[in-house]
């Protein structure tokens, strides 16, 4: 289905990408989208989460397109007090500001006059960012409303290695107790040894994928997008918050359709 891009007056700090044709979609899932770099503005991915959108989800993005997109040399810490000429901030790394999405979300959902009205399903949602936005991502799932977490090109802090933007040493891949999964672009990108040692450390218990697709890159996925990519990530999302058992055997189980991928490398643990 088409989706479309959306600014809602009622939530100017962030940008909305949902099905354009509401009438016939079941209850839309909600992602919280953190960007890469933590910039405030989703305008790189605009491809990328309009894919997700398209397969029956609220994407509800940190930014809007109009914040001019900054170019960072350097360290993120560098740069993170920079605001553009109307006075807002081009770095967004704090986690509220993606919990923010979801109080909107669950607001609009039943509000009576909204588009939304009835249309999302507030029970299920995932946090989800691409690089700085992961660590972002992670530190949000802390609310108790999340679902699932997903870092694309990163990972999340651990004990071993708590120094990620905006982490507090307190919340680390350690003390995650919901499914998480992470997306790699293979040993050129530099979230991929961060995502190795944080599969380690998150509890063995918990269902859990590393996956990387050894031809994009850090940001090689985004601008088509690739669809190898974005079907994997929506096949995680669609048997976490969709209850698709199907989705799942794109990672796991005798017919793995990444394991016969030679460009993609995974490891799963507790995926049936």
């Amino acid at each position: 289905m088409a989706a479309s891009r959306r600014r809602a007056s009622s939530l100017p700090s962030h940008t909305v990408y949902r099905p354009a044709d509401l009438s016939k979609t079941p209850k839309l899932p909600v992602l919280l989208w953190a960007n890469g770099g933590c910039r405030n503005t989703s305008v790189e991915f605009t491809r990328f989460l309009g894919e997700l959108a398209s397969h029956g989800y609220l994407v509800v993005a940190v930014g809007r397109s109009n914040i001019p997109f900054l170019v960072i040399h350097g360290s993120i810490a560098a740069v993170a007090d920079e605001k553009d000429a109307k006075g807002n901030p081009l770095i967004i790394s704090d986690p509220a500001v993606l919990i923010r999405g979801l109080d909107w979300a669950i607001s609009e959902n039943s509000r009576k006059d909204s588009v939304l009205y009835g249309k999302v399903d507030t029970s299920k949602v995932a946090t989800i960012g691409q690089s700085c936005g992961g660590p972002q991502a992670f530190r949000a799932a802390r609310d108790p409303r999340i679902t699932t977490v997903v870092a694309l090109n990163s990972s999340f802090p651990t004990e071993a290695s708590p120094g990620m933007v905006g982490a507090d040493g307190s919340w680390t891949a350690e003390n995650l107790a919901i499914p998480a999964a992470m997306f790699t672009g293979g040993p050129a990108d530099s979230g991929f040894n961060g995502a190795e040692q944080c599969y380690k450390a998150l509890a063995s218990t918990l269902p859990v994928l590393k996956a990387s697709l050894n031809t994009v890159g850090h940001t090689g996925a985004y601008p088509m997008p690739d669809l190898r990519w974005s079907s994997a990530v929506l096949a995680w999302l669609n048997w976490q918050l969709k209850g698709d058992r199907q989705a799942a055997k794109m990672f796991a189980g005798p017919d793995c359709a990444l394991c016969k991928d030679p460009d993609w490398w995974i490891d799963t643990r507790n995926i049936p």
